[in-house]
């Protein structure tokens, strides 16, 4: 494989030289050790993931990170192989944020909707994390939108509880013909539920704007607005009404 070189300079930062070094030196001893397949758990992409720190340190700024998964494809890694927890390539990289390898992988055929131990899809992870750039990817590519967790929580759910609005406005505006927006979990909070119980003022409005009941009761009887701290109670329910009967 060709090497890649960057240009040594007064603005290089040294701490940056080092994560790109151990990618290279990785993909060098996968090449050397046909470590292309083998038992659960040893895919070349999931050696990758225990250089996880690096990747984040890289940020996916170099383009030769691309590359090195496409090498890895070329060179027969299969491109849906879990790993002992049942993380695959295209969760890894979605949960960095590696959005041009989530196109890649996606591209080569990865099943935006596999699920890890805990349930989890890729959209729970980017909804959760607020990578807009990568839901919108992974909803273009099918990707199950109402997908639960083993504790019943969707993307939404995580979106909500994180007031992450850019991502809800991407499934309320974008996928709302797709969108259960009153889904429940395991102890039957809807993510507006979560939303109050997080405070997150602008997070409630927009599901209540979308139509998002403020009656539904979970498990504790209680509704969404009494999730939140009581001093919160009385400006949720005249925000609830301004939506309701403008």
């Amino acid at each position: 494989m060709q090497g890649y070189l960057l240009p040594c300079t007064p603005q290089m930062q040294p701490s940056l030289l080092l994560p790109l070094y151990h990618t290279v030196q990785q993909l060098r001893f996968m090449s050397n050790n046909n470590l292309n397949s083998g038992k659960k758990g040893t895919n070349s992409f999931h050696h990758k993931r225990y250089l996880r720190p690096y990747a984040t340190a890289l940020g996916c700024l170099w383009k030769p990170k691309k590359n090195v998964v496409n090498y890895l494809l070329q060179q027969g890694s299969p491109v849906d192989e879990a790993d002992d927890t049942n993380w695959t390539p295209l969760m890894i990289a979605a949960s960095v944020g590696c959005a041009e390898i989530v196109s890649a992988l996606i591209s080569r055929g990865a099943d935006v909707n596999a699920i890890n131990e805990t349930g989890q899809t890729s959209l729970h992870y980017v909804a959760s994390k607020n990578r807009d750039e990568i839901v919108r990817i992974l909803l273009a590519n099918h990707a199950n939108i109402n997908a639960a967790d083993n504790m019943g929580s969707t993307p939404l759910h995580r979106a909500a509880s994180k007031g992450n609005i850019k991502i809800l406005k991407i499934f309320l505006e974008d996928y709302s013909n797709q969108l259960d927006v009153d889904a429940r979990d395991c102890v039957r909070n809807t993510p507006l539920h979560l939303a109050c119980e997080e405070e997150r003022m602008e997070a409630a409005k927009m599901l209540i704007e979308a139509g998002a009941s403020i009656d539904t009761l979970n498990k504790e009887k209680k509704n969404p607005i009494e999730m939140a701290r009581p001093q919160f109670h009385s400006t949720l329910r005249r925000m609830a009404e301004a939506v309701l009967y403008p």
